[in-house]
């Protein structure tokens, strides 16, 4: 009897024809008995068409096996087990084709009749759960995921688990796509950046804001140079209202030389006066000028300015205000600086930033007592021994309500010094 012969067929054939595993799509009908007996034989016939099957893919004439596939259809017609074989070999070579969405109509109908081996439809499930995301059917992908899950003998993949997180994303189902994730990273026999990447970005959509920053500082550990970790950190803690840790994440970015932008160098100066380090302030925003990456403005050089005067370095915030200046007049700066300098005795200096701020057009609507600019210019001057000029700086503070009496009892000092002096 030629044609007699019925030997075993599994899912192994598909190897020995040296057709790949890809992906697929589905029709949610179709459902997977694990109590199923499923030890089937395959006509001999059929047996021999697939080789012919193999033989012309070696010779890679897909035409040509395709349609040894369309006729061994037409011969298995009322044998579900050799049907479906067909089937899912005609799938393996459409998809290695490129051709997923027919690849996926016979996956499917390989699936239908739940009679292949279990190996053979735990494969073709997650190719069906694949191209069904392949193909955007993400509801589907879902399903198939489902039950390619309920076929496993061993923990689920990491990678498998991303993919239906994936199809969760897709269906705006956020809450849903987070255990997949944290799954995958957990069971990950080596830390996948992507997939941490994937998480705090899930959290942060959910406003998940302690859980994002648990997962943003596990990423932190492992790539402690990835700066937008330390910054995302930084940016939740301030969101949070935890200025101390939020300048702790930054500060790291920075010590490890991360920071490349004027606006990292600037928060950084800012956590810095908030938790009032005004000195680690001031040497951030200066080191970021030495480098190039602060740009020398007079907004940034006014701000290194404060930052000097609050760490009581007098001497370089005067440097920074009169490089301010320099850039942009400013009478307010100008007075700052004349304080600064008349604290460490340099009058000359003094009065000549003090003569600025008078020049200026809007002296009078800049500054909110214009009388004392007068009063320091006139100080500034007695100590020179210049009395006529300090004379002159104390009447023109005596024309002002808020400082005339203090004028006034300076000029009777200046007219003391002048009678001691012998010249009155």
């Amino acid at each position: 009897m030629n044609g007699a012969r019925w030997i075993v067929f599994g899912c192994a054939l598909a190897v020995a024809l040296g057709i790949g595993v890809p992906a697929a799509g589905a029709d949610e009908s179709i459902t997977v008995d694990l109590e199923k007996e499923r030890g089937q034989l395959l006509q001999e016939r059929t047996y021999e068409r697939l080789f012919r099957v193999q033989r012309l893919m070696e010779d890679e004439d897909v035409e040509g096996a395709l349609q040894q596939l369309d006729i061994l259809l037409q011969q298995a017609r009322g044998h579900a087990f050799d049907t479906a074989v067909a089937h899912q070999t005609y799938g393996n070579i459409l998809l290695q084709q490129g051709r997923e969405r027919e690849a996926l109509r016979h996956f499917l109908a390989a699936l239908r009749p739940d009679i292949l081996p279990l190996r053979s439809t735990r494969n073709v499930l997650y190719l069906v759960t694949q191209l069904k995301a392949m193909v955007e059917d993400f509801r589907g992908c879902l399903y198939f995921f489902g039950l390619w899950e309920t076929t496993l003998e061993m923990p689920l993949p990491p990678e498998a688990s991303v993919l239906a997180a994936t199809a969760h994303v897709q269906l705006d189902e956020y809450r849903e796509a987070v255990p997949r994730v944290r799954y995958a990273i957990d069971h990950a026999s080596e830390p996948r950046e992507t997939w941490y990447q994937f998480l705090i970005a899930l959290h942060y959509e959910l406003r998940d804001h302690r859980e994002c920053i648990e997962v943003l500082q596990r990423a932190a550990r492992h790539w402690p140079d990835n700066k937008e970790y330390w910054k995302n950190l930084s940016a939740l803690h301030q969101m949070l209202e935890e200025p101390a840790e939020a300048l702790s994440a930054l500060e790291i970015a920075y010590r490890r030389g991360l920071l490349d932008r004027e606006e990292e160098y600037r928060t950084l100066a800012q956590l810095y006066g908030h938790q009032e380090v005004p000195y680690k302030a001031a040497r951030a925003l200066a080191a970021g000028m030495e480098r190039g990456i602060v740009e020398r403005t007079f907004e940034n050089l006014r701000a290194l300015g404060n930052a000097w005067m609050a760490a009581r370095e007098t001497g370089r915030a005067i440097e920074a205000y009169e490089a301010a200046t320099s850039l942009a007049p400013s009478p307010v700066l100008d007075l700052t600086r004349a304080q600064l300098l008349i604290e460490r005795e340099g009058w000359e200096e003094a009065v000549r930033a003090l003569e600025a701020v008078a020049a200026a057009p809007d002296f009078e609507t800049d500054i909110s007592n214009p009388g004392a600019v007068f009063l320091l210019w006139g100080l500034a001057e007695f100590e020179r021994g210049r009395l006529e000029e300090s004379e002159q700086a104390f009447r023109r503070a005596e024309s002002y309500e808020r400082t005339e009496e203090e004028a006034r009892e300076w000029i009777r000092a200046v007219e003391a010094e002048k009678i001691g002096r012998g010249l009155l």
